[in-house]
């Protein structure tokens, strides 16, 4: 297919006005794309819409997939986003031919709720808090013989002085928490650096001793842990404990979700239950399910680009629950949501951007199934 006529077809998908035999055709050639372009990713960020487009085109598609193997129509969407881009001139492009149409003004309350931001407060061992997002850059304390410093760009780091380890006292602890629309990165007294999602919270000390490294977490979290033969790194979250030594992997562990879900991407962790005392020894690429209600721990296969989604600033969604989408969701723009319809467990998809107004997200959601929303305030009346 040449570049015009696959030009004059976008158009007419993009407005509705596609024939069967012009939908026939359309979906040829996505079928036929061998195209893998090189840190695609990096342009969708640039590209204001692209990913939204993106998740549209893929919830189409995936109608006509289902039997392809998981993962794969998500592939070959990126795929096809990448040549429509090249064809018709990148950007340029993208904005004339592809994005959809604005959607009408009485679909959404006109109003704007704006995505979350580097924003945590820390809670020092006295009790006292600081809020990261007012505080200016520099050192904000000293305990132990550990600078706490803040860095640019959403980061926090602790730094241990040479007489830090002649301290004969049990190390102070801090505590890091992201509210809902927050998220923040911090560096450990070892080195071990974390990033911390919305509405989560890590537990710390402000320097490590003795033969552990003891962290605990609500909420989610990426670890890249240093590594340390002789000084195991501990998090505990809920009744779950993970052992590693030098690794990264993410952990899902919301007290609202029904299981805690753990993501290893490098290296080797053991999973335990604390309570029944059963574990599991996972390998790259495996994710671990614990049951909060019977204590199973189930590992299967993870789909890592979508478990890191949220730490590299898009939101990725493969045939989820509407109901734990909008969980998501709602961390992150910090909303409540109210159902007043019966289809929680609708399936969506699609890839949106973190950066995004959530308005733009609830259009797109409603674009691709049965289902409509209102924002009254901070709430998103959820309705069919």
């Amino acid at each position: 297919m040449n570049a015009e006529r696959l030009k004059y077809l976008l158009e007419r998908y993009r407005n509705g006005q596609c024939n069967e035999a012009e939908l026939a055709e359309i979906n040829e050639w996505y079928h036929s794309l061998n195209y893998d372009p090189a840190d695609f990713n990096k342009w969708l960020e640039e590209e204001s819409g692209a990913k939204e487009l993106a998740g549209k085109l893929y919830m189409n598609f995936r109608r006509t997939t289902r039997r392809e193997k998981a993962g794969r129509p998500l592939r070959r969407i990126w795929q096809a986003v990448a040549v429509i881009a090249l064809l018709a001139g990148m950007a340029w492009s993208i904005r004339t031919y592809l994005l959809p149409s604005k959607a009408p003004a009485d679909q959404l309350a006109a109003a704007t709720i704006t995505p979350g931001k580097n924003k945590a407060i820390l809670t020092l061992a006295d009790g006292s808090q600081i809020s990261l997002d007012d505080a200016s850059d520099g050192q904000l304390a000293s305990q132990q013989g550990t600078s706490i410093i803040k860095a640019a760009n959403g980061r926090l780091l602790y730094g241990v002085s040479a007489n830090a380890s002649g301290i004969d006292a049990p190390a102070a602890l801090n505590t890091l928490y992201t509210p809902r629309g927050g998220q923040y990165q911090i560096t450990l007294p070892d080195g071990t650096t974390v990033w911390l999602n919305s509405d989560s919270k890590l537990s710390f000390p402000v320097a490590f001793q003795g033969k552990e490294r003891k962290v605990t977490l609500t909420g989610e979290a990426y670890f890249e842990v240093r590594h340390m033969t002789s000084m195991p790194f501990i998090i505990t979250t809920g009744n779950q404990s993970i052992e590693v030594l030098g690794t990264h992997f993410n952990i899902a562990g919301y007290e609202d979700e029904q299981e805690i879900s753990t993501t290893l991407l490098q290296g080797s962790i053991r999973v335990s239950n604390m309570l029944t005392k059963d574990a599991e020894v996972l390998v790259p690429g495996q994710q671990s399910q614990l049951s909060r209600s019977t204590g199973d721990i189930k590992i299967r296969q993870a789909n890592t680009e979508e478990v890191m989604a949220w730490k590299n600033g898009y939101f990725l969604f493969d045939n989820e629950d509407l109901a734990a989408i909008l969980r998501t969701v709602s961390r992150w723009y910090d909303v409540e949501i109210e159902f007043h319809y019966t289809g929680k467990h609708e399936k969506f998809g699609g890839t949106f951007s973190r950066s995004s107004d959530l308005h733009n997200i609830l259009n797109n959601l409603q674009e691709l199934g049965d289902v409509h929303f209102k924002i009254d305030q901070r709430k998103i009346i959820v309705t069919k």
